[in-house]
């Protein structure tokens, strides 16, 4: 019988490959509740990173715990939102994803999805009951990130459900200044200057 490790690194490898048939055929193979136990969260973390929702659907029901948290603190939805992986995310959630789960710094998945700027996947969360103004251990909010990359559609979303464009984080603090390419699209909406959007 295979070692506990190897068995880790194979329904891994299985989870980005997104191997259905293969996933099913070692998730048999393991003893009882093994998934949960031992192998915790991990190979749906892979499955919601690369978006394989069916490998989302089968390892859930397998037994891994689709709240479970990496080293980082980190949740399979964090990494299907970081993603843009909407489809996955939406199992995740159906399948009862936390939407509010912070990592080790605070930041939920609605956080990722704004830094990257997936305007249909802030929808998505805030829909599904995501805090729009939910802060990071900084203080930054999912608006910060948005802003802070230049992703206007992202951050106009979070602005039509109710982010607070003058909230202030850590960098506002430290003297930080806006990002110039958000300050006129800020400004439609209120935002007064050295509130949001800083950059070190």
């Amino acid at each position: 019988m295979a070692s506990p490790r190897t068995q880790q690194k194979t329904l891994l490898d299985l989870a980005r490959a997104g191997d259905a048939e293969a996933l099913q055929a070692a998730l048999a193979s393991l003893a009882p509740r093994a998934t949960k136990d031992f192998f915790a969260e991990k190979p749906l973390h892979v499955a919601a990173e690369e978006g394989h929702e069916e490998i989302v659907k089968m390892l859930i029901l397998g037994g891994v715990d689709v709240n479970g948290k990496n080293e980082k603190g980190s949740t399979p939805l964090h990494f299907a939102a970081q993603e843009g992986h909407e489809a996955a995310a939406e199992e995740l959630i159906v399948k009862g994803a936390d939407v509010n789960a912070k990592d080790e710094d605070g930041y939920t998945p609605l956080h990722l999805a704004a830094f990257n700027g997936h305007r249909a996947m802030v929808e998505m969360l805030i829909g599904k009951g995501a805090e729009p103004n939910a802060k990071g251990n900084g203080g930054s909010t999912p608006l910060h990130f948005a802003a802070q990359e230049g992703h206007e559609a992202a951050a106009e979303e979070l602005i039509v459900k109710g982010a607070d464009v003058n909230a202030k984080d850590k960098n506002v603090a430290d003297g930080g200044k806006p990002n110039p390419r958000m300050v006129k699209p800020l400004d439609s909406h209120g935002y007064q200057e050295s509130a949001v959007a800083a950059t070190s």
